[in-house]
């Protein structure tokens, strides 16, 4: 039985390795062929979005291709709605930010030029003395970089509108055909795995739905939360920064971070107390978000460590840009479910039953060598 026992253990061994190395082989090809998976990511982000709503009209016995039709034209007609009365005055707010630069470029010279004049007027070393003409000449740079950078993105981006016209496609065909691609997943795989891959199929969709669906409402909520909390301050300038909020919320840590640059920039040439206001709103807003917002709202979909979060965003990041850094989350969710399906309850569980039945083997012979002996001691 023992012998029985650690073949079975080797046998699942060797099949975490296989699932591993598939693993393996299934990363390396995503950061290959990233730009095009983005748009299927983002197809399968607004069905995990909308299925819920799917499958409760289905369960009112509305055929399930006809509720589709009805929560993707309602999800159509909300998305519309809210770019028809976003989107203009976000555009005359980034225009008006855009008019503004020549003058905040005023202010900025105006002080640098009183540095300069501080910095050669004293007995400062020249490699110091020059440090002023330094840091100009590399902010230029680094000026020129950043500019042709966002110029390429924007052009990047207008010549794929067109490519975008498949996402509503796929978001349909997810919502329709979701629990036949279900099914015939299922279905692939031979039947003593079926049970095991239904499982890890219904944990998956479990954690990478309520992580999606909890992300979209965080970033929503905290996108209007910065509107309305930068409104009295820079009232021509919220939509935006209220925007930038929302999409930045995806990226975890470091996107706040970058929400709150613009603001504190804007707000250093308004007044100086704005630039007091604007720390302790986003301070606000941080705490707020850390011990009631994401907890409600997420939960423990995730439950990563810091540590963890920051090392798989970062990855993300290196093998597939901004798309890599949006993904890196639910990748990191769906093998954590991984992880816990395969090695916590399968193969640690394993050993577990192997150490269990092979003390079972041992107390039983040491009962039956005990016995011998109490014979023995009353045959004599």
């Amino acid at each position: 039985m023992v012998n029985q026992t650690e073949q079975t253990s080797s046998q699942r061994f060797w099949r975490i390795l296989l699932y591993l190395a598939l693993l393996g082989v299934l990363i390396w090809f995503v950061s290959r062929v990233s730009s095009i998976l983005g748009y299927f990511a983002l197809s399968g982000a607004i069905a995990y979005v909308l299925n819920p709503a799917v499958n409760w009209l289905s369960k009112k016995r509305i055929p399930r291709m006809v509720a589709t039709l009805i929560i993707f034209t309602m999800f159509a007609a909300i998305v519309t709605l809210i770019l028809i009365l976003v989107i203009p005055p976000a555009y005359k707010q980034f225009e008006d930010l855009i008019k503004s630069f020549p003058k905040y470029a005023q202010i900025v010279q105006h002080l640098w030029l009183k540095l300069t004049k501080i910095a050669r007027s004293s007995d400062m070393p020249l490699n110091i003395q020059s440090l002023p003409d330094k840091i100009a000449g590399n902010l230029q740079k680094v000026g020129e970089r950043v500019g042709g950078a966002i110029f390429g993105g924007i052009t990047g981006f207008l010549s794929k509108i067109l490519t975008l016209i498949v996402v509503p496609i796929l978001v349909f065909y997810f919502l329709s055909d979701g629990p036949m691609i279900r099914k015939s997943l299922i279905a692939s795989v031979p039947p003593p795995m079926r049970p095991d891959t239904e499982e890890l199929l219904s944990r998956i969709n479990t954690a990478l739905g309520g992580f999606i669906r909890g992300q979209l409402k965080l970033c929503a909520v905290m996108g209007i939360t910065t509107f309305a909390v930068y409104t009295p301050i820079m009232f021509k300038y919220s939509i935006i920064f209220g925007l930038i909020a929302c999409v930045t919320e995806f990226i975890p840590y470091v996107g706040p971070i970058l929400a709150l640059i613009g603001p504190l920039i804007v707000a250093s040439f308004l007044a100086p107390w704005k630039i007091f206001y604007v720390l302790i709103a986003f301070s606000v807003l941080q705490v707020l978000e850390g011990n009631i917002l994401a907890p409600k709202i997420i939960g423990k979909d995730v439950d990563l460590h810091p540590a963890i979060i920051i090392f798989v965003f970062m990855c993300g990041g290196e093998l597939g840009g901004l798309a890599g850094m949006v993904a890196a989350i639910p990748v990191a969710v769906i093998i954590k479910v991984l992880y816990h399906f395969f090695y916590t309850e399968h193969y640690l569980r394993s050993f577990g039953t192997a150490a269990a039945e092979s003390g079972l083997l041992m107390s039983r012979l040491n009962n039956g060598a005990s016995e011998c002996e109490d014979d023995g001691d009353n045959i004599v």
